[in-house]
């Protein structure tokens, strides 16, 4: 079960990265002529932080669900069999 555990805490840093987008987003609507050098680096300082909470994000869904796999083959399961065997096919 260390799988789920995984997996499910892989949406933390996209929450992050989900909130961290609608700030960049507020921030360029707040652009005007004064505080545009300002915004644009503290958008562009946004922008790397969500690329890295985006890619921990990955990192971690893609372990979880290559666990999943491994922990199939060595079961030796199939998860089409077993609901093709229910329905008769």
């Amino acid at each position: 079960m260390i799988h789920v555990a995984v997996i499910v805490g892989s949406y933390g840093p996209f929450t992050i990265s989900m909130i961290l987008g609608v700030v960049s987003l507020i921030l360029m609507i707040l652009v005007n002529k004064r505080n545009r050098e300002l915004l644009n680096i503290n958008v562009k300082e946004l922008v790397l932080i969500n690329e890295m909470s985006m890619t921990i994000g990955l990192v971690m869904l893609t372990i979880g669900n290559f666990w999943v796999e491994c922990g199939q083959m060595r079961a030796g399961v199939d998860i089409g069999a077993g609901i093709l065997k229910k329905h008769g096919r």
